[in-house]
């Protein structure tokens, strides 16, 4: 049995007999050709014809399946040598080159030996008129000689010749050959009618006659894979196919009926393994770049923006949405839009009885090439292939694969193969994307950065937090790509990497330059660092940026006050402080920050300034402020000052918030006074008067006293 599905890419390669028993859903566009081919009249003008479609639809096949049909006819093979260029000419420049092509392949593919000696002679002829005159001249006597016509088959027509020819005119003479000789016949390919075919001044204008291949409809997928998997003898396959039947319905969805995607994912049901075929086929869609990029760069502007706007949609939008996004007028959209549904780059649907048309990209090739290549860059997934994956593979076959990939990962790591346990960690990441919905992915985000971590791949692992988060559709294009860095940092700074989360948050900071909420982290990090200098350079650019919410700056000016505390800079971290206490913003910090200013206030002999922040504390304090945040919030400045100062200026500051305090307050901090003088003098007996359970609690005060007093000395 065959491990996976043949030829996807080289059809040339299949036998005949195998081709003709796979080919599937053409068989009326074959009989077209054929018919046409037929009934050309002797001596007149020939029909041309272009077979027009996305690639993976099968027109490389069916060109095979007319050649092999005319050479298998008796009455078409007495009437027609059949000529088929490779799927890539990149030798052709000219129409000397193209028609130098078709004297080698007659002489290859239809034993016609004159035509060697015929090409050896217009090669030996150095000036190129004088060459294609005896090629022409050549082609002529073969045909006249043999009592044949020639018939051209010319796969991807639209970059073989008259892009390449432009410039001497090429195209003109070419129409003038195919016009005026009655023994030349083409039949090309192309992904669309480009410009040469479909603009009024060009040369081969309604030149030739369209011959569109449709996408596979649901009963031709069912009948492919049937006949693919009969002619693999893959009985394990047609066992399953008929119990999952319906879900077919899946693949002609995510498909859209392309035939070379619909073996691709025969690939997956044959053998329920999704990494290597999802591998295949990134590297398939990545190599098509240079072809899809040309059909790109040679759209007007206003078409191309279009079309990135449509993608950026999620591939489904109205002409008024497509209008709104791309800032151009609506009558412009609905024009290109027109201009590009011609060209079966777009195609509309359910429009009628007041409802506007809604517009998607046909080709699924070119869709998932261009999300992966320019929508969202952090995206590595395939979104259509994964999305066949929930609807193929039940709940208990993704947990079992999840489970799996875990194990061998383990066991690859455990005896240090690491860049095989890379591989592992690569299949994690879309084992956990095909979970069925939102929430789940969420609760399987904490799987797949595991693996990476694991085996030192930061780089790997950023494009795996993004799209397992909720909304991760909905995010702008500003708040996406740094998502995955700032997962990264987060998951770095849970593990204790402090300079790989520094580097993932300074990363998410060039892709989000204005985003004070990552300056603030990154900030935050590089103090953890001991980097305070660049932290405080950082809250710095938090409050030069100026629009920052409220609280966020507040808390940057407290952040740089701090940072600029610990590098001895006083006056400036005092008036770093005292915005952040003056600001009104959230009060996360307040002790802590009036703790920094008295401190800050008594080391620079400012004792006066120090008792005055302490004495205005309940100012700066939100009305609902429950009492015991009070208390705590006293004790953690008292505290503070024992550990940056002495117990006498920890003494002296409870003094002041005493007297500043209400009576209610006053009295729940009474047993504040014999904590300190248990923590000077370790005298239990200065406790006597308080209640059994303020003892407890003073004797708890007294001993963070005496460690913070100790923490003082050893840091001095």
């Amino acid at each position: 049995m065959a491990a996976h599905a043949p030829y996807k890419y080289n059809p040339a390669e299949m036998p005949p007999e195998d081709m003709a028993r796979t080919f599937i859903g053409r068989a009326h566009l074959l009989d077209r050709l054929l018919a046409a081919i037929r009934e050309q009249p002797e001596g007149a003008t020939v029909q041309h014809y272009l077979l027009l479609g996305p690639r993976g639809i099968g027109k490389t096949t069916l060109l095979l399946m007319v050649q092999r049909r005319v050479k298998e006819d008796p009455e078409l093979s007495a009437k027609w040598l059949c000529v088929r260029y490779r799927e890539e000419e990149f030798y052709v420049h000219t129409l000397r080159d193209l028609l130098a092509l078709a004297l080698e392949n007659l002489h290859a593919q239809e034993n016609v030996a004159e035509a060697d000696a015929i090409l050896a002679t217009a090669d030996a002829q150095t000036d190129d008129e004088q060459s294609l005159a005896t090629i022409l001249s050549g082609l002529r006597k073969i045909s006249r000689d043999h009592g044949k016509r020639i018939l051209l088959l010319v796969d991807n027509f639209d970059l073989v010749f008259p892009r390449r020819a432009r410039a001497q005119a090429g195209q003109s003479a070419l129409r003038k050959i195919l016009s005026t000789e009655p023994f030349i016949m083409v039949i090309g390919t192309s992904v669309q009618v480009f410009e040469d075919i479909a603009t009024y001044d060009e040369a081969f204008f309604n030149f030739f006659s369209p011959v569109h291949i449709e996408n596979l409809t649901h009963e031709e997928i069912h009948e492919l894979l049937r006949c693919r998997a009969t002619f693999d003898e893959n009985e394990r396959f047609l066992r399953a196919y008929e119990d999952n039947e319906e879900k077919v319905r899946a693949i002609t969805h995510l498909t859209g009926g392309n035939p070379r995607l619909v073996l691709m994912l025969y690939d997956i049901l044959s053998r329920n393994e999704f990494l290597p075929v999802v591998e295949a086929l990134r590297e398939t869609i990545d190599n098509l770049t240079p072809l899809l990029k040309d059909v790109l760069e040679d759209m007007p502007g206003q078409q191309s923006k279009i079309l990135d706007t449509l993608m950026r949609l999620n591939g489904v939008a109205s002409p008024s949405q497509i209008a709104k996004h791309a800032r151009l007028p609506l009558n412009a959209v609905t024009t290109q839009l027109g201009r590009l549904k011609e060209a079966r780059i777009v195609e509309a649907s359910g429009s009628g009885r007041g409802k506007p048309s809604t517009y998607r990209v046909r080709d699924p090739m070119f869709r998932t090439w261009y999300q992966m290549r320019y929508l969202h860059p952090a995206r590595r997934r395939i979104e259509m292939l994964v999305e066949f994956l929930r609807a193929w593979f039940a709940v208990e076959e993704r947990t079992e694969s999840l489970k799996q990939l875990h194990d061998e990962f383990d066991a690859l790591l455990a005896i240090g193969r690491k860049r095989q346990a890379g591989g592992m960690a690569r299949g994690v990441e879309y084992a956990v994307a095909k979970s069925e919905d939102a929430a789940r992915r969420t609760t399987y985000s904490t799987e797949t950065p595991a693996p990476y971590l694991g085996v030192g791949r930061v780089r790997e692992v950023q494009p795996a937090f993004p799209e397992t988060q909720p909304h991760a559709q909905a995010r702008s294009q500003a708040a996406y790509e740094p998502s995955g860095h700032l997962g990264v940092a987060g998951r770095l700074l849970r593990a204790g990497d402090l300079p790989g989360a520094a580097k993932a948050f300074d990363q998410a900071l060039k892709k989000d330059p204005y985003n004070p909420e990552i300056r603030v982290a990154l900030g935050l990090c590089l103090g953890l660092l001991g980097r305070h200098e660049d932290a405080a350079a950082e809250f710095g650019a938090v409050i030069e940026l100026g629009d920052a919410p409220k609280d966020l700056l507040a808390k940057a000016f407290y952040d740089r006050g701090m940072a600029r505390r610990r590098l001895g800079r006083a006056e400036e971290a005092i008036a770093d402080l005292g915005k952040y206490i003056g600001s009104g913003a959230a009060r996360e910090v307040l002790y802590a920050a009036v703790a920094g200013l008295a401190e800050l206030t008594y080391a620079t002999n400012r004792a006066g300034e120090a008792r005055d922040w302490l004495a205005r504390l309940g100012e700066f304090e939100p009305p609902d402020t429950p009492l015991d945040r009070h208390v705590e919030g006293r004790v953690e400045i008292v505290t503070e000052l024992a550990r940056a100062r002495s117990l006498d200026a920890a003494a002296e500051a409870l003094a002041v918030l005493l007297d500043a305090a209400e009576p209610e307050l006053r009295a729940r901090l009474d047993f504040m006074r014999p904590a300190l003088e248990l923590a000077r003098s370790e005298d239990d007996a200065v406790l006597a008067k308080l209640p059994q359970e303020e003892q407890a609690i003073a004797r708890r005060i007294a001993a963070r006293l005496c460690e913070s007093r100790e923490e003082s000395v050893a840091s001095a």
